[in-house]
């Protein structure tokens, strides 16, 4: 993220993308990270005059879920993560088949460091859509100190649906990592880095990650 910002500094607004993009993906929680993403990418522009749109739509017509709806991602893509898990909450209370909305109040949850109440909503996700890769990745993420079988567990399913996903390949190496399963990790770690194209910037993060397990290993 520190490139990134140096980037942006510079005016090069491509290299600071593809900095805080990685940044992104390593740190998918990292709200900071992701507003400055969406300022990036110019998501932001003209959000503060579409939010008072449709907060006035909504005044007239607090049944309105659509509206609210596309009022929760605006907040949610224009980094307001608090004021987009409200909205999102109101929708599951108000429409609980709303598997998109549930996904959505659980993934702003988590976003915004309420992990034990992210895990129960995410678990509700899975009961409805049991191959949802995205919210089994999620589900390993939050799960890494508190449960680490069960992250183990979220991670292989999330791999398994999608072992084409960079992110759960990245995923599966964390979680056997917390369950000290150091060679498995490192094993699949090396794989990503044969995989992974020669200018790919992830490489060197991932290197570095195989590295430090060698050196910590017994």
């Amino acid at each position: 993220a520190q490139r990134g910002w140096a980037w942006a500094l510079r005016g090069d607004t491509g290299r600071a993308l593809e900095y805080f993009e990685l940044a992104a993906r390593l740190a998918p929680y990292d709200m900071t990270i992701q507003s400055r993403l969406a300022d990036l990418r110019g998501r932001g522009a003209g959000a503060a005059e579409k939010i008072a749109g449709l907060k006035k739509k909504l005044d007239d017509s607090l049944e309105d879920l659509a509206t609210r709806r596309e009022l929760a991602i605006l907040y949610r893509d224009a980094g307001m993560p608090v004021e987009a898990c409200a909205e999102f909450e109101i929708i599951t209370q108000r429409d609980p088949a709303d598997i998109d909305a549930l996904r959505g109040y659980g993934e702003l949850l988590a976003a915004t460091f309420r992990d034990k109440e992210a895990v129960p909503v995410l678990e509700r996700v899975l009961v409805s859509t049991p191959d949802d890769w995205q919210t089994h990745l999620n589900l390993a993420r939050l799960k890494a100190v508190s449960d680490p079988v069960s992250a183990l567990a979220h991670a292989r399913r999330a791999f398994g649906l999608r072992p084409d996903s960079v992110d759960a390949r990245l995923n599966l190496a964390a979680a056997l990592v917390v369950n000290d399963r150091t060679e498995e990790a490192i094993g699949v770690y090396q794989e990503l880095l044969r995989l992974l194209p020669a200018n790919d910037l992830r490489r060197q993060v991932i290197a570095s990650q195989v590295e430090e397990l060698r050196r910590l290993r017994p």
